[in-house]
């Protein structure tokens, strides 16, 4: 199932339904969703993560992919765009990258 851009929940908790052909969809509790990523970070190897690391991850890639900043903090549901700026952990590889990129004037 797609959730698609309707309104929702976001991490549902599938249920069987009474004929165990459907499922209902509930909302699932944050405890639940951090213990399955720390399950899935576990049996990655990658350490303790956080679902806060989830949101810096998504901001960060998306800059990389040269998300407009504003465009961002309205995809991430902050106020104000120095909120937004806070999740900025891209490398000065990346920088070093986009400064090489720009055209000259003159």
């Amino acid at each position: 199932m797609v959730r698609g851009l309707e309104d929702g929940i976001f991490f549902p908790r599938i249920c069987p339904g009474a004929d165990n052909n459907k499922f209902i969809f509930r909302k699932m509790q944050p405890s639940s969703i951090y213990r399955i990523l720390q399950k899935r970070a576990e049996l990655a190897l990658i350490g303790k993560v956080r679902p806060h690391d989830l949101r810096r991850t998504f901001a960060t890639r998306m800059l990389e992919q040269g998300c407009d900043l504003f465009i961002l903090q309205r995809a991430m549901g902050h106020t104000s765009v120095a909120t937004t700026a806070r999740y900025d952990f891209r490398s000065e590889t990346s920088r070093e990258k986009v400064c090489k990129n720009l055209e000259v004037f003159g």
